[in-house]
């Protein structure tokens, strides 16, 4: 049962608003044929090849304008197809989610790059987690960026265009929390890689459509679990998935508690123990206040999700001040520190640029985290 000085500050932590969280959603902003007067967002998924705009017919009214796309007011829009459907697994998502509707096929401009491909014009969601984001961020689509290349989205090879398929991800929070850069890079490393320190280069588990690296050992406080884990990549799920062995090792390091009330399990915010993974010869830290949602100033809820197979799913909480670069060409995975500085601030006025032939995509932030 709960000691009841947790439900006491859970019931104060009710009264107050929630924190913003210090992940963030990878995003690519493009415009679209139909209206290039506003762009629409997309969310970088990096476990499915399929990309996705939703309607405006049927989501205008739930979504908004923004969120939308009309192919009847594209002059250069075909529809190729009948049927396309996108699925999205619970493992890398936060629940199940499928988009299902025609394939078409148009020119837009993603992140000042003009490109022309296909992609499923989505009349039909079951469940909306597919275009809503971390912080209830709402997106138009979804552009698929893993291994697998899809006949339905031809969208994301036009952006690649003839550079290298790496794509980079990362979430530079600086040392007081009040300001973070979330960046995308496509078709280049990342500016930061050559300028940060780069913790681990390893080579990518095959698989035909996701990025697997191998873990050797996961710590967290006292507790080192020395043995490899297969690690898969999310760049859509606000979370760590562990085997449930670990997780309960997890628990007890932070002395977290199950409650019923809330279905959560809850921690002190004051433990702030971070979870580290070795990689390579690196041991990689994924911060506290990225694994766990504050709930007010003292309490917190684990992201954490518990499996059964020898497996860790590495999700958004894992880039925060930790960048990773895949390079799809020589199947390798960079990681390598993201840490906002001083210097990063230049940055603030471009929200897109072009760097060694790819594209950058930048959301600057700046405000008071709990």
């Amino acid at each position: 049962m709960l000691p009841l000085f947790y439900n006491f500050l859970l019931f104060y932590a009710v009264a107050r608003c929630d924190a913003l969280s210090v992940v963030s959603n990878f995003q690519l902003n493009a415009f679209l044929n139909d209206n290039y007067s506003s762009s629409r967002k997309f969310l970088v998924d990096i476990t499915s090849a399929e990309s996705f705009i939703l309607k405006s017919a049927e989501f205008e009214g739930e979504f908004g304008r923004g969120n939308v796309f009309d192919p009847t007011a594209s002059s250069g829009f075909k529809n190729l197809s009948d049927i396309g459907v996108a699925v999205y697994f619970e493992q890398f998502n936060k629940d199940f989610s499928m988009a299902s509707g025609f394939v078409g096929q148009d020119r837009l401009n993603v992140s000042l790059r003009p490109v022309e491909g296909r992609f499923i014009v989505a009349h039909e969601i079951f469940g909306n987690v597919s275009v809503v984001g971390v912080d209830k961020e709402t997106f138009a689509g979804r552009l698929g960026f893993s291994k697998r290349v899809s006949e339905l989205s031809t969208v994301v090879p036009a952006i690649y265009g003839k550079n290298p398929r790496i794509l980079c991800l990362e979430v530079g929070l600086s040392k007081n929390k009040r300001s973070k850069i979330t960046t995308v890079t496509v078709g280049s490393f990342s500016p930061n890689l050559g300028a940060k320190s780069l913790y681990a280069r390893v080579p990518v588990v095959p698989h035909p459509e996701y990025y697997n690296i191998n873990v050797s050992a996961v710590s967290i406080g006292n507790y080192n679990v020395k043995t490899t884990f297969l690690a898969t990549f999310t760049s859509t799920f606000d979370g760590i998935t562990v085997p449930e062995s670990l997780f309960f090792q997890i628990v007890k390091a932070l002395d977290a508690h199950f409650h019923n009330g809330f279905n959560e399990w809850v921690v002190s915010c004051g433990k702030n123990l971070p979870l580290k993974l070795q990689i390579a010869n690196s041991n990689i830290e994924v911060r506290f206040d990225a694994y766990t949602k504050a709930f007010g100033r003292r309490i917190c809820f684990l992201k954490l999700r518990k499996t059964n197979e020898k497996t860790l799913v590495l999700g958004l909480p894992f880039y925060v001040n930790n960048g990773v670069c895949f390079d799809q060409e020589k199947n390798e995975v960079h990681v390598y520190d993201a840490t906002l500085n001083e210097d990063d601030r230049v940055y603030s006025g471009k929200n897109n640029f072009n760097f060694n032939g790819g594209i950058v995509s930048r959301k600057y932030e700046e405000f008071e985290f709990n």
